[in-house]
């Protein structure tokens, strides 16, 4: 393990007093022999987002983080409490401080994790209802504030579909500065298109799994299909 993680209360919403796990490296990945962790905002290379933490508002839902440093990864875990591909925080450590490593100042920061969790399969609900939430199987997607996911996708079987995916972006909700996940429109596709539906999100500053769901424009009848997303 690279760095170290640490425990920091952020702020408190809906009267709750929220906790988030942060990491920090010394230089050259060295820990330091401070029993205090310097915890400032320009020291963090990661902190973890629980969705125990969020506040929903429509459809987007927001992770409170405070004011980090805009070069913090925020990792965003998943319902069950885990991290992105099944990773320990550990490896997220490691994963984190050899992408900064790696990454002229001059370049853009982002890194593609394999990963072998869910489907890339989506199905649309058979009664016009947007279907259960598709999980990328492999990669998870990593990047610093000028990261973009474009997501392609595609139907096999039914009539008609609609497809929606997920984004991030960094920005406030009333004084509280936080990481917003919005659901983004992906257009409308039949089995019989000639050409695959695109479409781009932000991805500001996050590592998480990309994800997708689907729905049939036509009441009574299932859709299925499949997507993919990649950082571009």
């Amino acid at each position: 393990m690279l760095g170290r993680g640490v425990r920091r209360s952020l702020g408190v919403v809906s009267a709750s007093l929220l906790m988030i796990s942060a990491g920090l490296f010394g230089a050259g990945g060295s820990v330091s022999a401070d029993p205090v962790p310097d915890t400032s905002a320009s020291a963090l290379d990661y902190v973890i987002a629980y969705p125990s933490i969020t506040t929903r508002d429509g459809m987007a839902t927001f992770y409170p983080t405070g004011p980090i440093d805009p070069e913090t990864v925020v990792v965003i875990a998943e319902a069950d409490g885990t991290l992105p591909g099944g990773m320990t925080e550990s490896q997220v450590a490691d994963k984190i401080a050899l992408m900064k490593q790696a990454t002229p100042a001059s370049e853009p920061m982002v890194m593609e994790v394999p990963s072998a969790r869910a489907s890339t399969g989506w199905i649309g609900g058979g009664g016009c209802q947007w279907g259960p939430v598709a999980h990328q199987n492999g990669p998870s997607i990593a990047g610093d504030g000028n990261t973009r996911v474009t997501y392609t996708w595609w139907q096999d079987t039914g009539r008609g579909s609609n497809g929606r995916a997920q984004g991030f972006y960094r920005g406030y909700y009333g004084s509280d500065m936080g990481i917003w996940e919005k659901w983004y429109d992906m257009g409308s596709t039949t089995p019989q298109a000639s050409a695959l539906v695109r479409g781009r999100v932000p991805w500001q500053g996050v590592w998480a799994v990309p994800k997708f769901q689907g729905q049939s424009t036509v009441c009574g009848f299932s859709a299925q299909g499949g997507f993919r997303a990649t950082a571009a």
